[in-house]
Formats: C-alpha cells, sequence, structure tokens
C-alpha cells in the first residue's frame, strides 16, 4: 500500500490567483485524484478553474448536487485516492446527512470539504456559519486567512486527513475566496494515493443498529482528538507574545491584552497593527493567539491567554463559536478579566 511518488522536478512561478484559485492549485501540488462539486458562489471558481486546465490522470466533475459530490468523492477517498469536494454554505445543507454518516465510518484518501460561507450575503443566500457543522460532525476544520494560506494549507489539511482517517473541513469566506493575490505556485503533483481497495467491514461502513451507529460515533470522537493533537504538534494555532516566544512558552512579561484572530479577521488584525504602530501604540504589550484550525477548539492555547492577560479580544467572522468557548474556559479557571466580542 505504497503512495505513489512525484516525478520530475517541482516548478515554481508567480500566479495572480483568487482565494478559490488557491485552494485548487493547493489540492494539485497536493496529488489530488478526484475534485467534485456544485456550483454556488462564492466556491465555484475551484472547479471552473481546474476544469480550464489539462490535467491528467484525474477525476473533476460538476455532479447533480453538493450530497451527490460528496459522495463520489468519499468513494474515491475510500478508494485510497485523495479527494476535494466543494460547495458553498447552502450547499452544505443539502449533503450534511452523507457527510456525518462518512464522518462515522472515516476516511481512508485524504478528503477536504471546501466550503465558502458569505458573510455580507454578496449571493444574496445566507449568513450561515458552517463552522457548527464541523462542531456537529466531529470533524476537524481549517480556516485560511488568505490567497497564500488557502494554496498552503491544503496540502496540510489532506496530511490531518490520513493521520486521522477522518474527513477535514477547510473553511473560507467571500473576502478570501473572491480576493486575488500574487503567490508562488509549485507545479502540479502527479495524484497520490495508496493501491489496495478497501476490504468488507459491516461495522465501519454500515449503519445498521445503535450499537454499530454509536462505536462509530466514538471513533469520530476519538480521531477528532488525534486530530487536536496533530494541530498542536503542527504548530498551525500560534500564541505570540512580546518577547517573540510562540508556542506553548510562558515566559515574558504578562501582558494585559489578549486578541484570539481567526480566519479572515487575522488579515483585518494584521492591518490593525499595522496602523496603531504607525501611531506609536507599543504592540509588544498585546498577546495574539492565530487561529487556523477552528475546530476542534484551541483549549490550550487559550488556557495559556487567560493565564498572561486580563482582557481578552476574540475575533470570528460570522457566529461567536470560539468566544463562547472561550467563557467556558473562563469560567472553569475563575478568570477575573474581561472578554470582549459578539456576545
Amino acid at each position: 500500500m505504497k503512495r505513489k511518488s512525484t516525478k520530475g522536478s517541482r516548478r515554481k512561478e508567480t500566479r495572480l490567483v483568487s482565494g478559490n484559485e488557491a485552494l485548487a492549485w493547493g489540492a494539485l501540488r497536493a496529488g489530488v485524484s478526484v475534485i467534485t462539486g456544485y456550483p454556488g458562489t462564492p466556491s465555484s471558481e475551484v472547479i471552473g478553474s481546474l476544469l480550464e486546465m489539462d490535467l491528467e490522470d484525474r477525476h473533476i466533475e460538476w455532479s447533480t448536487n453538493e450530497k451527490v459530490a460528496f459522495e463520489i468523492a468519499a468513494g474515491a477517498s475510500w478508494a485510497g485516492r485523495r479527494a476535494l469536494c466543494t460547495m458553498k454554505m447552502s450547499g452544505l445543507n443539502v449533503a450534511f446527512d452523507s457527510v456525518i454518516s462518512i464522518a462515522y465510518s472515516g476516511v481512508r484518501g485524504g478528503l477536504l470539504i471546501y466550503v465558502a460561507d458569505d458573510p455580507g450575503v454578496s449571493a444574496g443566500m445566507a449568513e450561515q456559519d458552517s463552522r457548527g457543522y464541523a462542531v456537529m460532525a466531529d470533524l476537524p476544520m481549517i480556516e485560511p486567512c488568505s490567497v497564500l494560506e488557502a494554496y498552503e494549507l491544503a496540502p496540510t489539511a489532506f496530511e490531518l486527513s490520513e493521520r486521522t482517517g477522518t474527513p477535514v473541513f477547510v473553511r473560507m469566506v467571500t473576502s478570501v475566496a473572491d480576493s486575488h493575490s500574487h503567490i508562488p505556485v509549485e507545479s502540479t503533483a502527479d495524484p497520490q494515493g495508496i493501491t489496495a481497495l478497501p476490504g468488507r467491514d459491516i461495522l465501519r461502513y454500515t449503519k445498521a443498529g445503535p450499537a454499530i451507529c454509536t462505536a462509530q460515533h466514538q471513533d469520530a470522537v476519538n480521531r477528532l482528538e488525534k486530530a487536536g493533537l496533530l494541530i498542536s504538534r503542527m504548530g498551525l494555532n500560534t500564541l505570540t507574545c512580546s518577547s517573540g516566544v510562540t508556542g506553548s512558552d510562558k515566559t515574558g512579561t504578562p501582558h494585559k491584552l489578549g486578541i484570539i484572530a481567526a480566519g479572515v479577521t487575522r488579515s483585518y488584525l494584521d492591518e490593525a497593527l499595522e496602523r496603531v504602530g504607525a501611531l506609536g501604540v507599543d504592540q509588544d504589550s498585546v498577546s495574539i493567539l492565530s487561529v487556523r484550525a477552528v475546530h476542534p477548539f484551541p483549549v490550550h492555547e487559550v488556557r495559556l491567554l487567560l493565564e498572561r492577560c486580563d482582557r481578552i479580544l476574540v475575533l470570528e467572522e460570522l457566529e461567536p463559536h470560539l468566544e463562547e468557548k472561550v467563557y467556558v474556559e473562563a469560567q472553569k479557571r475563575g478568570f477575573p478579566g474581561i472578554i470582549f466580542g459578539k456576545l
């Protein structure tokens, strides 16, 4: 069950791409074999851009609907291939019956579910926060803050999926999916996958009765816990203090203000800090937790931040998912300070 090696040298060239196109290029760089989806702004450009390329040994399609698209991608994953399924937030409603079922069974080849949310309803549908689906299905979710991160985190998400045996969500919002940037893009990799097909495993792949389904649910919970440990080892969520130390180190001067920023709000925060820095504000007095993996909740890093600070600002788009969990941890630890956010 060896993976195919990538042939030839990997060239880089700078391209002007959108966040959607960056995700597509990142998936190609990771050796994706099957890409499926259903058209819907703001996610359509992923498959739209791939269909314009001359790609060999890959299956790319617009499917009948999001549920069918996801099931095709999941079938490829069960056969050991890397697969990507794309949809907008409303399409996830259509696919979720299959998503939660396959989340219980797990995967073999890496399986990514790309969902694009639409704050401000520029596409005229709904301001749906898809992070709630990751919570319900016990699935990890990665959230890039920029075009470059969309490209860089795609291979990481595939690796996380395969090492945990679970599907992984990649969430973007319109302001990232539709924005453009020049990024260095590597030439595509050969499709990756293992050669053996899955064996007959009724206990894993069927939904026949409470004993089987309950055991599968526990497996999904265990895989999410494993994902949390891998996310920590990968350093996806970083805590930065004034001493320049990142991660779990608690050295340095205690800070009064701590900021938790996830997804596109990390880019907004960088812009804000640049502006206040130009006005002479001391940025070194601020601790910042940058969240790239929004689920599972980065409990260890948040606890460190609560120890260091007496004021916490939570930045996220759309609903206060992270903020609510910060309140829970603050209550557990008797945090005496103030939390600022949507609540």
